[in-house]
């Protein structure tokens, strides 16, 4: 019988750059631990942590199945970077600015590899007074509005819309106008447009958060989600930790200013453990 949480100590050590013993790394049944890291969206990162070619001590199973879960995450983020750029075209000939949020504008940032940093949608931040502009522009290039019913729901109890793009495979795009629910925190959006900053990909350039703003977002987005936390969230915010450049004193105050400490808290944590 195998030991519990065997898969998830190798996952973790692995991505924490550990050593891994031969023995523990022989024990493990490879769909379980392929499902793991899937579960965890982690399959295009971990697929360049584990050895490769013969003679090593890792079930040959594990090295095509992690090939075979990068590839989908590569041909399922191809298709949100193009509607990434069809909206960039919609949206600068509307006159409409945006920042780009979350996984899409870590690509090419944190991950410069497509296929490392898994989207199930898109995440735009946009002023709350364009959503009508924005909603007509799509409505007349083919998008899939929110009903009458759904606006009325994900304005009063969210901070953003939701639309599906057309075409085949559909995806959708969350247009917010915050960042966080207005009555858990004290976010002025336009402090983050103030201070977005440029970022390339795939050749068009695109506005993101700021290094600080993106660590909070990160986090509460993170704290949010205590319950079930996935790892490749504790990636990103690893990754930006390595490469970002941070103002701590700057942080500590937003997280204050904003009243989001205690997810900052939480998250970093987390990320530590």
């Amino acid at each position: 019988m195998q030991e519990p949480m065997l898969h998830e100590r190798t996952l973790v050590a692995l991505l924490r750059g550990e050593a891994l013993s031969d023995a523990d790394t022989a024990r493990l049944d490879p769909d379980a631990w392929i499902e793991i890291v899937e579960r965890h969206r982690l399959a295009g990162v971990v697929h360049r942590l584990v050895p490769r070619g013969p003679g090593g001590a890792w079930p040959p199973q594990v090295e095509p199945g992690l090939a075979t879960a990068s590839r989908k995450t590569l041909a399922d983020n191809m298709v949100l970077v193009e509607v990434l750029h069809t909206l960039d075209t919609v949206l600068r000939e509307t006159s409409i600015p945006f920042v780009v949020l979350k996984g899409a504008s870590l690509l090419g940032f944190l991950y410069p590899e497509i296929d490392c940093r898994p989207m199930t949608d898109l995440d735009l931040l946009i002023r709350r007074d364009r959503w009508p502009a924005v909603a007509a522009a799509l409505s007349a290039r083919g998008y899939k509005m929110p009903t009458d019913e759904q606006e009325v729901f994900y304005r009063d109890a969210w901070y953003h819309q939701l639309v599906e793009a057309p075409g085949f495979p559909s995806c959708y795009i969350e247009f917010h106008w915050n960042i966080e629910s207005p009555g858990r925190s004290r976010i002025d959006p336009e402090e983050l447009f103030a201070r977005a900053v440029p970022f390339s990909l795939d050749g068009i350039s695109y506005q993101r958060l700021c290094d600080d703003d993106l660590l909070l977002h990160l986090a509460v987005h993170l704290a949010h989600h205590f319950e079930q936390p996935s790892l490749h969230w504790v990636e990103d915010i690893r990754r930006l930790l390595e490469r970002g450049t941070l103002d701590w004193d700057a942080i500590d105050r937003r997280a204050r200013k904003w009243k989001v400490r205690n997810g900052l808290a939480y998250a970093l944590r987390f990320v530590r453990h």
